[in-house]
């Protein structure tokens, strides 16, 4: 069929890890002209099957384009380029690159490997669908490519750091290292006069080799072999010696370095091999350890390296008298996807799980997989329990989400065990052991759960069966208070308060509700525990009224998956709180999860509609965790989306969360909805939001949840200010 000609259809290969960006994309390449399928896979080792129709994608069609998030596939993105071009059978496949770096030099890396086009992606969403709309009906109904085009990819140079404070000497090396280039392969020469120059330089730059004299203005003999040693611990070392001595070589050599040359007595391709052989001898050792240290699947640290970073945690602890979390983590139901969909997918979930939670804990924190569906994380420094909570219920979202791999959309989740230095113990061995105690404790309350081994100063955790009578007891007794976390529109000014459920236990102190929620909708207590939240906040929201003062924000409260699906019982518990309390409507805000309202979409539409008619407002809360499409959004009742904390966290950074985010605020105002952001921990994350036009944040920046006393003192505060 010619080019252009309407009807055609056209098959589209995305490669995309990341669920919420194949979600954008696809919109945005279903509201063009053309008549596109998207097929979609997340690792490079699957794009090059669906290409090759190998297994397990042996029936699926040539794709017309290829459409690859650079961001997504890591360093194994721009290989993955070179690899589809160098292949005579799939180079005249058009192949268009999605990445958020604006430098010219990425840019240009990915027209190097032979990409055809590359999208720096906008920030704004209908620009974003505009551009790409664009290029691929450029590419799919204009273009043709030649069958005889060869992308070559020229070979990295090699990158060496010359020590040397002679300039003569530092010519003669560069003079010799210019013609003496080994199969094609040349050399960056960058030179410092002093140790002091080269560490700074090794700071700044990455170094294939390192050729160092031994007499340099700060540094002599073995003291400056050793100080440029313990900086350049994967980077070989050869000496470059005015002198011949052989004990003077010996020592070098003993003390890790890879080769011992004499300025004088070595020509350019002797020193460009020696060169070459470090690197290689270098390279075969770092793998070694690579392959002794680390799981093989996931690149995790393993069980080993695990144990050698908590020993040395632990001994670090003790010197500055501070605290610890070992965590101890079990997929749910692992071995049943296993068995039903085959172990392939199963890897490919294990990698997809060991990215989400590095990306949940800070670059301090050590996360490792010890057995086949086990995981430990390591927390050092922690101030606060709070501090394990929120980590622990940032791990429960973000492996809670679902994964797209291949043709399947697979749901696991996750129970996790935690002990703490020094209450728990003072060695590795305890700390493990009572961290999978608490795990195993976590499966019986019914999976998804962080369960701690003890409480510091406390008493130890129980069984399901013990939460769930001293749950009764604390409805009996109203053992329940509130927090309320304060949320802000762009100008800082407090705009809504959540309301935020606490259990003061008489034993086990203030409990979260990643540790009672679970257990109180399984048994369905949550029901009272639900009716008490609304009153009291009710009652508390009237109270900050006739306080009088500033204006008086809204209250938010979290409508378990129980309460949603009460109909009628939910309608007039909220109609008889609102008139008891003679509060107005607009006054109150519910919250519901894109996961609630998957269970009985037809009963969630009929019970939000009968809510929004009362003049309640509705939030959607940690949107883009779930898979709600554009088009089913549309068909909720809903006010305001809140964006899930964890596409908050790298926004400032310039990372890929930025582009989605921005995305993701474009696409809710689009729908005319309120669009809030969860997590706002920086003033440079509040910078961003409101640079992009966000509605409101909450967050620790913003403010922590407070008790119900506070709340007054913070409404008189005054504006936050991102600047």
């Amino acid at each position: 069929m010619a080019p252009g000609t309407s009807d055609q259809h056209f098959d589209v290969l995305l490669i995309e890890d990341n669920p919420a960006d194949t979600l954008l994309v696809t919109q945005a390449l279903s509201a063009g002209r053309l008549k596109i399928k998207v097929h979609t896979v997340r690792q490079p080792s699957e794009a090059l099957a669906f290409l090759r129709s190998e297994e397990p994608f042996t029936d699926t069609p040539r794709p017309d384009l290829i459409l690859l998030d650079l961001a997504s596939t890591n360093m194994q993105g721009h290989d993955l380029v070179g690899e589809i071009k160098l292949d005579s059978e799939l180079r005249r496949i058009p192949l268009v690159v999605l990445t958020t770096s604006r430098k010219r030099e990425d840019v240009q890396k990915c027209y190097d490997q032979g990409a055809n086009c590359c999208i720096v992606r906008p920030p704004d969403w209908s620009d974003f669908e505009r551009t790409l709309g664009k290029t691929l009906d450029f590419w799919l109904s204009q273009v043709t490519l030649p069958s005889d085009r060869f992308w070559a990819r020229q070979p990295e140079p090699i990158r060496i750091l010359l020590i040397e404070d002679n300039p003569a000497d530092a010519r003669w090396v560069k003079e010799m290292l210019k013609d003496a280039d080994l199969d094609g392969v040349g050399f960056v020469v960058t030179v410092a006069v002093t140790l002091q120059a080269g560490t700074e330089q090794m700071d700044n730059e990455k170094f294939d080799a390192i050729l160092l004299d031994l007499s340099l203005p700060d540094g002599k003999g073995a003291d400056c072999l050793g100080r440029l040693s313990a900086q350049a611990s994967r980077v070989p070392i050869l000496i470059l010696s005015g002198d011949k001595d052989d004990a003077i070589a010996k020592s070098a050599m003993r003390q890790g370095a890879q080769d011992f040359l004499v300025k004088g007595q070595c020509d350019g391709k002797a020193l460009a091999r020696a060169l070459n052989h470090a690197i290689d001898r270098s390279g075969w050792r770092n793998y070694m350890d690579q392959m002794a240290h680390h799981d093989n699947l996931t690149r995790l640290p393993n069980r080993a390296l695990f144990r050698d970073r908590l020993g040395m945690a632990l001994e670090q602890a003790r010197r500055n008298n501070k605290a610890l979390a070992v965590l101890f983590l079990d997929l749910d139901r692992f071995k049943t996807i296993n068995d039903t969909l085959g172990h392939p997918v199963g890897d490919l979930l294990l990698e997809c799980v060991a990215k989400r939670l590095k990306a949940a804990v800070r670059a301090s924190d050590t996360v490792a997989r010890v057995g086949g569906d086990e995981f430990t994380l390591l927390l050092p420094d922690i101030t606060a329990l709070e501090r394990v909570f929120v980590v622990g219920d940032k791990i429960l979202s973000a492996v809670r989400a679902p994964y797209l791999i291949g043709p399947h959309q697979v749901h696991t989740s996750a129970s996790i065990g935690a002990s703490l230095y020094p209450g728990d113990g003072e060695d590795a061995d305890t700390l493990l052991k009572n961290a999978d105690a608490a795990l195993n404790r976590a499966k019986q309350q019914g999976r998804n759960v962080l369960e701690f081994h003890s409480r510091p100063g406390g008493g130890r955790f129980t069984g399901r069966g013990a939460l769930a009578e001293g749950l009764r007891e604390a409805i009996e007794k109203r053992q329940f208070l509130l927090h309320y976390q304060p949320t802000v529109d762009m100008h800082g000014k407090v705009v809504g308060m959540e309301a935020l459920v606490r259990w003061r236990h008489p034993e086990w102190g203030l409990l979260y509700p990643l540790q009672f929620i679970p257990i109180a909708e399984d048994t369905g207590m949550i029901l009272d525990i639900g009716e008490w939240v609304l009153n009291s906040a009710c009652i508390e929201r009237q109270t900050w009224h006739n306080g009088g003062g500033t204006a008086v924000p809204r209250v938010s409260i979290n409508l378990s998956n129980r309460q949603l699906y009460q109909g009628r019982f939910l309608i007039d518990s909220l109609a008889r709180a609102l008139s008891e309390y003679r509060l107005d409507p607009s006054c109150l805000e519910v919250e519901v999860t894109e996961n609630s309202l998957s269970q009985d979409e037809n009963v969630a539409v009929q019970t939000l509609r009968e809510v929004s008619d009362m003049g309640i407002g509705i939030a959607l809360d940690d949107y883009g965790t779930g898979y709600s499409s554009l088009a089913r959004l549309k068909r909720f009742p809903i006010h305001s989306v809140k964006i899930d904390r964890s596409f908050i966290h790298n926004v400032s950074t310039g990372s890929d969360e930025a582009g989605l985010v921005s995305a993701m605020i474009a696409v809710g105002h689009g729908l005319k909805l309120h669009v809030t952001a969860e997590g706002v921990e920086t003033q440079s994350q509040m910078a961003f939001l409101v640079d992009k036009g966000i509605d409101e944040m909450q967050g620790h920046f913003i403010g922590k949840p407070v008790p119900a006393g506070d709340c007054q003192g913070l409404l008189d505060a005054g504006p936050i200010k991102s600047s």
